[in-house]
C-alpha cells in the first residue's frame, strides 16, 4: 500500500518537521502555494489524526524518568484488555503489539528502575503476564526524528550524557503545553504562566538553546507508504557495542535505536517500505556488521501508543503523559 497523502501534504510534513512553528507564510514560501492552503493542509491531517506536531525533549536530562523497553510474554500479553490498559498509563510512551516470541513492547518511562519493578510486578499479577525489562543506557537515535528525507537524522553517539536540567516552573509550564502542541501560540504560552509573550518567548528560545526543546511532526509510518514495521533486539559484543550503534542509527530504515542493559544490549525499531525488505535489512545491514552476536526480531501488527499519544485505528487521539513526572 502506498502513502495515505498526496505530494503537497507530505511537503508540508517535511517543511514543519524542520521548523514546526515556522509561520504559514514562510511555509507556503517553501511549497510554492498560499498560506491558506499549507494550513488547510496541516489542520486536515491534524483533525484526522494522521499526524501531531510535538515538542521534542530529553526526558533523562528533565528528571522525568528511566526509559526502559519492556519485552511482555503470556497468553494475555497480547489481549486488548491488557494493551488498553497500559495505554491509558502516563509512565508508558510507546506500546505496541507484535508476533514472534512476545505479544507485546512498551516504553515505560518511571522515576527509577526500582519504581519500575514494583509497577511491572503490579501489572504481571494483575494480568498473568511475564515481563523482560531492558533500561535503556543512551539512545542514539529518537523516533520523534524520524522523518523520510525530511531532515539529516540526529544520530548521539557521545559517551557521556548531558548533564540534568534544572527548569523553573514557568519554564516546566511552557514546556508542557508544547508537548503537547508544537505550535501552541504565544499569547497561550503567556496567559498559562502569567507573564508578556515576550517572556514567553524567551522561555522558548532558551529550551531550545539548551536542548530541552525541538519541534518535531509525528506520524505513523504507514501514512507515509511504510508498512512493514518491526523491532530488533540484539546482543552485541560490548567492544563493538559504539561503532554497531553509530551504523545502524544512521541507516535509513532505523526509527529508533538505543544501548540497553540486559539480555540484549542493542534495541532498535525499524521502518521499511513492505515486508519482503526485511529480508535484505537483516542480510545486508546485520549480517555485515562486525560484532553482532544474537538477533531476535519481532513484527509490530499493531500501535497502540506513540510519543505518550494514544493511536486509535491508526490515527492518533488524546495523550496520556508525560508532564505528571514533573509534578
Amino acid at each position: 500500500m502506498g502513502p495515505l497523502i498526496d505530494e503537497v501534504d507530505a511537503a508540508v510534513i517535511r517543511v514543519l518537521h524542520s521548523d514546526g512553528r515556522a509561520p504559514w507564510p514562510k511555509v507556503a514560501d517553501e511549497l510554492g502555494c498560499s498560506p491558506s492552503t499549507a494550513r488547510r493542509r496541516f489542520e486536515a491531517m491534524h483533525g484526522a489524526g494522521m499526524l501531531r506536531l510535538i515538542g521534542r525533549t530529553d526526558v533523562a536530562r528533565l528528571g522525568l524518568g528511566v526509559p526502559a523497553m519492556v519485552q511482555f510474554t503470556g497468553p494475555r500479553a497480547g489481549d486488548t484488555e491488557f494493551l488498553e490498559t497500559l495505554r491509558a498509563r502516563g509512565d508508558v510512551r510507546f506500546l505496541g503489539g507484535v508476533v514472534g516470541s512476545v505479544g507485546s513492547v512498551a516504553e515505560f518511562v518511571v522515576p527509577d528502575a526500582a519504581a519500575l519493578q514494583k509497577r511491572i510486578g503490579r501489572l504481571s499479577a494483575e494480568f498473568d503476564v511475564s515481563a523482560e525489562v531492558f533500561v535503556v543506557m543512551h539512545t542514539y537515535t529518537s523516533g520523534q526524528d524520524w522523518l523520510p528525507e525530511a531532515v539529516e537524522r540526529r544520530v548521539d553517539v557521545r559517551s557521556r550524557e548531558l548533564p540534568r536540567a534544572q527548569l523553573t516552573q514557568a519554564e516546566r509550564t511552557v514546556l508542557e503545553l508544547l508537548i503537547r502542541n508544537g505550535r501552541t501560540p504565544l499569547p497561550e504560552l503567556a496567559s498559562a504562566i502569567g507573564k508578556s509573550e515576550n517572556t514567553a518567548r524567551r522561555i522558548m528560545d532558551s529550551l531550545r538553546e539548551r536542548e530541552l526543546l525541538d519541534f518535531r511532526v509525528l506520524i505513523e509510518p504507514e501514512v507515509l507508504g511504510f508498512n512493514a514495521e518491526f523491532w530488533v533486539w540484539l546482543e552485541v559484543e560490548p567492544a563493538h557495542l559504539g561503532h554497531v550503534g553509530e551504523a545502524l542509527a544512521r541507516n535509513e530504515g532505523t526509527k529508533y535505536l538505543a544501548a540497553t542493559a540486559g539480555r540484549n544490549n542493542l534495541v532498535g525499531q525499524i521502518v521499511l517500505p513492505d515486508h519482503p525488505d526485511m529480508y535484505g535489512y537483516v542480510t545486508g545491514v546485520l549480517g555485515r556488521i562486525e560484532g553482532v552476536r544474537r538477533v531476535e526480531i519481532l513484527i509490530q501488527t499493531s500501535t497502540y501508543k506513540r510519543v505518550w499519544n494514544m493511536v486509535v485505528d491508526g490515527r492518533y487521539s488524546e495523550q496520556s503523559g508525560p508532564m505528571e513526572f514533573l509534578e
